[in-house]
């Protein structure tokens, strides 16, 4: 009778396995984007508004990284990246975020672009010293008097807890991938580099070379363990799941010694176990249900930052087979 019971529950694993690896197409953009991201992109329009530029564009290149499965927020995120560098008299980078904006959801998008009527007014400026033909406004509001600026925060992300950081005054002039390796070789232990560079590949779509860069940050910063963990999210994105269960176990192995937020490494235990069912592992599934009984609970769940999909796909997991 056991044998049958054991028999049964492999069936009934491998049929839900197959049921989603079969019968779930790669999901459209804006269904499977990590909240992380979202907080960037909102931090970053936030910091616009308060004229934070140089914060502005730190987030935001950071929040493109995570929305290239969404090309609206990504195109928000590049017009509040566009607004940014023509503040900061960087015109070229201006324009050509601006342009890549409009490759990704065209005149009409840009014209429909959710933004508050103030950063609508200044890309209505933008667009018109680029000489591009579009109609953001039907009747441009009276600009109303600027207020005080709220104060500058640089409060740390979860994950990636050296990103707010400024490089000094190369944080600013970094227009080319060369530019940006050039400045890691002279500042090989200074990690926000590392992240900029990596969003910034991600921005060109080489994956490839992002990863690389994350792999070069651990090797030249290994008290970095937050590189663990971001390679092991774009790894679990790209669905590269051996790779994102080896840096995730490395992530978890070292971030207690440097009390690393509690959140961030739940989160990763939750991808530790989704990539072991992905992968059809029913061993290490059940070892890894069993040593983080902490994160079984809906409520727990609910606060991780995880997509919807992943969430609903975590509480099925922990129904089925989590019993003991």
């Amino acid at each position: 009778m056991k044998v049958i019971k054991r028999t049964v529950k492999k069936l009934v694993f491998f049929g839900i396995f197959l049921g989603l690896a079969l019968g779930v197409p790669a999901l459209p953009g804006g269904q499977d984007i990590d909240p992380f991201y979202l907080k960037l992109l909102e931090g970053g329009e936030k910091a616009y508004l308060d004229k934070n530029y140089d914060e502005a564009v730190q987030q935001l290149e950071i929040a493109a990284f995570g929305l290239y499965k969404n090309k609206e927020l990504r195109a928000k995120a590049f017009v509040y990246m566009s607004l940014s560098y023509y503040q900061l008299k960087n015109a070229a980078n201006g324009e050509e975020y601006l342009k890549n904006a409009l490759a990704l959801i065209g005149k009409d998008g840009l014209a429909g672009l959710q933004i508050p009527d103030s950063a609508k007014l200044d890309l209505e400026k933008i667009v018109r010293t680029f000489k591009l033909e579009i109609s953001l406004l039907q009747s441009a509001p009276e600009k109303k008097p600027e207020q005080e600026p709220a104060k500058k925060q640089n409060a740390p992300v979860a994950g990636t807890a050296r990103l707010s950081e400024t490089p000094g005054k190369t944080s600013l002039k970094v227009e080319s991938a060369e530019e940006f390796e050039k400045l890691i070789r002279e500042n090989p232990h200074q990690a926000n580099l590392y992240f900029r560079l990596s969003a910034f590949y991600v921005n060109a779509g080489n994956l490839k070379a992002a990863e690389k860069t994350l792999e070069s940050l651990i090797v030249n910063n290994p008290a970095e363990v937050g590189g663990y963990l971001e390679l092991a999210k774009l790894n679990y994105q790209e669905r590269s799941l051996k790779n994102a269960e080896k840096n995730l176990e490395k992530f978890l192995a070292y971030a207690p010694n440097v009390s690393y937020q509690e959140n961030a490494q739940a989160e990763a235990k939750s991808l530790l176990i989704l990539s072991a069912y992905l992968r059809g592992d029913s061993h290490k599934l059940q070892k890894l249900l069993q040593q983080f009984q902490e994160i079984s609970q809906d409520e727990k769940i609910d606060g991780l930052p995880l997509n919807p999909q992943d969430k609903e796909r975590l509480r099925m997991i922990w129904k089925t087979y989590g019993k003991t």
